[in-house]
C-alpha cells in the first residue's frame, strides 16, 4: 500500500535536538566516539575506513535513509527531518571518518523523497474541502483505497471504496460529511471488455453515481447509466455546491456520441442526488463548474474551437462568455469572476506548445490579459513545459501546474508550477516541487494548497503519483501521500 506519511518540508526545519548517539544503528564492526552532539568518530577497521561511503551505505539504506548527495571526500543521505553527512578520513591508521548530523536541507529533502520512476501509485480522483479536509481514490498494482485526511494530510485514514466499481472517475465533497464519487463498473467477466460481446448473463458496463453522508465511509448508489459500447462517459461533470444542490451530464441515449455533439442531457438535483430532473436536454456543454445554486460555467466545442458558456439560472439557458478561442481550462474563483486558458493549437508539437492565451471575466465583462497570439508570456526560470488547467482561488491569486511533454526526455521542459499575485499579468516559477508533471492545482485560500505531481507521465494512468501539501503559499511543500 503507497506510504501515508508525511515526507519532510522542502525548508530547513528547527535545528536538530542534541542527542548523544547516531540516528541510525552503526554496523556491528564499527566503533563510536561522540565528538559533540552532531558529531561522532567511526572506526570500522582499516579496510573499511578507506570507504565510508560505501561502508555506510548498506546500513543506512537498510534502515530507510536515501542517498541525495556524493562528492569527492564526503556524502548525504536523508529520511525525515535529518540529513547524514559521512566524511572520509584522511586515511591515517586509526583516525577512522567522521559522522555529522544535520537538519535536513530542501535539495536533500526532494532527492529523497522523488520516487522511483516506475512507482505504480495512481491517483484516480480527489477532492478537498477547506484548509484541512482532503479525499485521495488510488490504486497500485495489489490495491486500491480512499485515503482521507482532516489535518492537511498530516495523517492519513485508509477508508473503502465501493467493491462494484473498477475505476473512479470523479470525486467531490462539499464538507467533511457529504461528497459523490462517479465510478465505472464492467462486465464482471474477467477478459471481456466493454466494446467486446456480451457473454450470457454478464452485466452491462456502467456508470455509476455514489453519495456519502458520513465522509466516505459508505457508499450508496444513486444513479446508474448503462455506457455504451465505444460511448464514453455514461455520466460525466458531477457538480455540488452544497448538500443538496447538485448537476450532472447524463447520456441521452444509447448510440455512441462524436466530440461535440448535443448527445448529453443537463440534470439537476435538490435532494443531494435521491431525484434528478432534466434541466436542459441534448446539449453539448461540458466542463461544468458551478459557483452557486444559479450560476454556472461550462465549455462547447464550436468547430476547432471551444467556447465559454454561463448560465444564470441554473442551467436552463446559456450565453457564450468567450467565442472563437481552444479553450484549454476554466477557473472560477467567485460568482462574478472565471479565468479562461486558451491555445493556438496550431503552434503545438509534441515537445513544445508556444501560443497560449489567458481571459478574465468579470461581472460579464472580458479582459484579454494575454493574446492567444502572443508567446512566452508564462516563461519563468526553473519551470517550463506544457501548461495546465489553471486555479484562482480568488481575481489575483492563480496557479497554473505544467507537464513535461516528450521534451522532459530531453530535459528542456522542467514542468513545475507558475504563480500569479496579479490577475495573470505576470508569473513566477514556485520553488520546492520535483521537475514531475503537475497534474492538479487545489487551494482553499492563498496560503493552503495541494498539488499532484507524477512521475511517469508516459506510463499507463497518472502512474508515480505524489500528493504535496503547502500551508504558506507555495515557499514550502511537503509530500502528504505516495
Amino acid at each position: 500500500m503507497p506510504s501515508a506519511t508525511a515526507l519532510p518540508s522542502t525548508s530547513a526545519p528547527a535545528a536538530v535536538a542534541p542527542v548523544s548517539r547516531p540516528p541510525f544503528s552503526p554496523p556491528a564492526d564499527c566503533s563510536v566516539v561522540a565528538i559533540d552532539v552532531q558529531q561522532w568518530r567511526f572506526d570500522c577497521g582499516e579496510l573499511a575506513n578507506r570507504n565510508a561511503r560505501g561502508s555506510l551505505n548498506g546500513t543506512l539504506t537498510s534502515q530507510g535513509w536515501r542517498m541525495c548527495a556524493s562528492g569527492l571526500a564526503t556524502a548525504q543521505w536523508g529520511k525525515a527531518e535529518r540529513m547524514v553527512t559521512v566524511s572520509e578520513g584522511s586515511g591515517i591508521p586509526g583516525e577512522g571518518f567522521t559522522v555529522r548530523v544535520d537538519p535536513i536541507t530542501g535539495d536533500c529533502a526532494l532527492k529523497v523523497s522523488t520516487a522511483d520512476p516506475a512507482r505504480g501509485f495512481e491517483v484516480m480522483a480527489q477532492a478537498f474541502a477547506g484548509t484541512q479536509l482532503g479525499w485521495i481514490a488510488a490504486r497500485w498494482r495489489n490495491g486500491r483505497a480512499l485515503f482521507h485526511t482532516a489535518d492537511g494530510g498530516r495523517k492519513w485514514m485508509e477508508l473503502d471504496l465501493p467493491a462494484e466499481i473498477i475505476y473512479a472517475a470523479e470525486l467531490q465533497f462539499v464538507d467533511a460529511w457529504n461528497g459523490w464519487l462517479l465510478g465505472s463498473a464492467n462486465r464482471g467477466v474477467q477478459g471481456v471488455g466493454c466494446d467486446a460481446a456480451a457473454p450470457p448473463n454478464s452485466l452491462r458496463c456502467r456508470d455509476i453515481l455514489y453519495r456519502t453522508r458520513d465522509g466516505g465511509r459508505s457508499w450508496t448508489s444513486v444513479r446508474v447509466m448503462t455506457i455504451a459500447p465505444a460511448g464514453g462517459s455514461a455520466i460525466k461533470d458531477v457538480q455540488f455546491v452544497d448538500a443538496t444542490a447538485g448537476w450532472i451530464l447524463e447520456r441521452n441515449g444509447p448510440a455512441p456520441c462524436e466530440t461535440g455533439k448535443p448527445c448529453f442531457n443537463l440534470l439537476t438535483t435538490n435532494d443531494g442526488g435521491d431525484s434528478w430532473r432534466i434541466v436542459l436536454a441534448d446539449t453539448a456543454i461540458a466542463g461544468l463548474r458551478f459557483v452557486d445554486r444559479a450560476h454556472g460555467w461550462g465549455l462547447v466545442a464550436a468547430g476547432t474551437k471551444i467556447d465559454v458558456l454561463a448560465t444564470a439560472d441554473g442551467g436552463a439557458s446559456w450565453s457564450r462568455q468567450i467565442g472563437g478561442e481552444e479553450i484549454l481550462g476554466l477557473s472560477v474563483p467567485n460568482v462574478d469572476v472565471a479565468v479562461a486558458l486558451a491555445r493556438a493549437g496550431g503552434y503545438c508539437t509534441a515537445s513544445l506548445c508556444n501560443k497560449y492565451g489567458l481571459f478574465r471575466i468579470a461581472s460579464g465583462q472580458l479582459a484579454i490579459v494575454h493574446e492567444t497570439a502572443t508567446s512566452g508570456w508564462w516563461a519563468a526560470q526553473g519551470c517550463g513545459g506544457f501548461l495546465g488547467e489553471p486555479f484562482f482561488v480568488d481575481p489575483q491569486h492563480g496557479w497554473i501546474g505544467l507537464q513535461r511533454g516528450v521534451g522532459g526526455l530531453s530535459g528542456s521542459n522542467a514542468a513545475g508550477l507558475i504563480a500569479t499575485v496579479d490577475g495573470g499579468a505576470t508569473w513566477s516559477c514556485v520553488d520546492g516541487l520535483p521537475s514531475e508533471d503537475v497534474s492538479l492545482v487545489w487551494f482553499a485560500d492563498v496560503s493552503h494548497g495541494w498539488v499532484t505531481t507524477r512521475s511517469d507521465p508516459y506510463g499507463a494512468g497518472r502512474g508515480g503519483a505524489r500528493i504535496w501539501r503547502t500551508e504558506d503559499g507555495g515557499r514550502t511543500w511537503k509530500v502528504a501521500l505516495a
